[in-house]
């Protein structure tokens, strides 16, 4: 077993990404408009990227972060998913999806727990667009066969990176 201290992602650790934000799914709140039960915003500020979910219907110019009797939190948006310890609801995006960070200090492990994906790529730079470092490259869509029968009609499972 490995144990390492995690690096929280913040604003200023995050570089980009190609999943958008805010989703589709995740539309900014807006003071202006009437939110009925259940319906999803996201709020985006410095260091905050949250989505929550109305409690009440005809609930109009309540800010979410400040009115918890009638917004609930439900989580990170889309884009942020991908760096909340509390695993299970995890970003999803279109092929390839690519994101940067910079972790601010020397780091020596990735860890990619719970990533679906067909491949995975790891490019490690001195610092931001400088010299590569390190690359890794990891075919993840594998099919574990021991005979002919399983490996013409067993699945093909996700590695773990």
């Amino acid at each position: 077993m490995k144990a390492f201290l995690p690096i929280d992602i913040t604003d200023a650790r995050f570089v980009s990404s190609t999943i958008a934000e805010p989703a589709a799914a995740e539309p900014a709140w807006n003071s202006g408009t009437t939110y009925a039960v259940d319906n999803e915003v996201s709020v985006v500020t410095a260091n905050s990227h949250l989505v929550y979910k109305s409690l009440v219907s005809s609930n109009l110019n309540n800010p979410p972060a400040s009115s918890p009797d009638k917004w609930f939190l439900k989580g990170y948006t889309n884009r942020f998913r991908m760096f909340d310890w509390n695993q299970g609801n995890p970003s999803v995006g279109l092929s390839p999806v690519t994101v940067t960070v910079k972790p601010g200090r020397r780091i020596n492990a990735v860890m990619l727990e719970g990533l679906r994906a067909a491949t995975v790529a790891i490019t490690v730079q001195d610092g931001v667009g400088g010299p590569t470092v390190l690359t890794i490259n990891k075919d993840l869509l594998n099919r574990h066969a021991t005979t002919p029968y399983e490996w013409c009609f067993s699945p093909f499972v996700y590695d773990k990176v």
